[in-house]
């Protein structure tokens, strides 16, 4: 498993408002209120929804057990310091990503990760 990694689009830019949109149909997800394009998955849906609360009461409160995935145009990076049910739900966002923009992985230096298919490269990845 690689606790920081980025995705970058081999052509063009990612569909912002469509990742948006498929993170925002997952009941553990929500979107940081206090910074735009960052959503965090958490284990359940209703600790997910006390953590979007504690951020708007305490901006500084730390983020224990979760997984924060920020969204740009040229890039999603995701960072993944978090319990292992969390792990399987990040597989599956990167893995319907890559499926949807072919890409090319980095981790925190910019190295590039490779894999020969999608699924082998989300087994680096949150394996």
């Amino acid at each position: 498993m690689v606790n920081f990694f980025r995705l970058k689009p081999l052509s063009g830019v990612f569909a912002v408002d469509e990742i948006e949109r498929k993170l925002m149909a997952l009941p553990f997800a929500v979107k940081d209120p206090l910074n735009e394009g960052t959503y965090f998955l958490h284990y359940s849906a209703e600790k997910a929804r006390e953590l979007a609360q504690q951020r708007k009461k305490n901006p500084g409160s730390p983020l224990p057990h979760v997984a924060i995935i920020r969204v740009w145009r040229d890039e999603i990076d995701i960072v993944q310091e978090t319990l292992p049910e969390i792990i399987d739900r990040i597989a599956g966002f990167v893995l319907w990503t890559i499926q949807r923009a072919p890409c090319q992985a980095e981790d925190e230096e910019g190295a590039p990760i490779e894999a020969p298919t999608a699924e082998d490269l989300v087994e680096i990845l949150c394996g």
